[in-house]
């Protein structure tokens, strides 16, 4: 599922707890992505600058710059990359009215079928269209 015309999808998985981060890039990885990591904020957005994704799980409690923040900075530069973010919370609906434009909210426990589900549908909408040029989220 992970590649079209043969060519893998990427993914990026933000989450400040080392378990999930592993136990999320090896869902994707057996999903057939290629899977970057990265634990904060901060770090996420860098990658993001640094590459193009076409789908982002992103946690929303986490230390430095939190999962809010960064759905923030990309709304400001590129709104339209909201639609292949999901976003992974306990307590997601308390920021509800913050997550307008993302492909899903998973709640956190998650099961592992419901994220591979989830991870296919947002990496490849159908109406999702070209891929967006590289900017810069910094």
């Amino acid at each position: 599922m992970g590649n079209v015309a043969g060519v893998p999808l990427k993914a990026l998985v933000v989450d400040d707890d080392r378990a999930i981060l592993d136990l999320v890039s090896r869902v994707l990885e057996r999903e057939g992505f290629q899977v970057d990591r990265a634990i904060d904020g901060e770090q996420a957005l860098e990658r993001i600058s640094n590459s193009s994704y076409q789908l982002i799980l992103l946690d929303l409690m986490m230390p430095k710059m939190d999962g809010v923040q960064v759905l923030e900075r990309i709304r400001r530069v590129n709104s339209q990359s909201l639609r292949k973010i999901i976003v992974t919370s306990a307590a997601a609906e308390l920021h509800l009215g913050r997550l307008q434009g993302v492909c899903h909210v998973l709640p956190k426990p998650f099961d592992i079928t419901s994220l591979a589900n989830h991870a296919r549908d947002c990496a490849l909408p159908a109406d999702l269209g070209p891929p967006p040029k590289q900017v810069n989220y910094q």
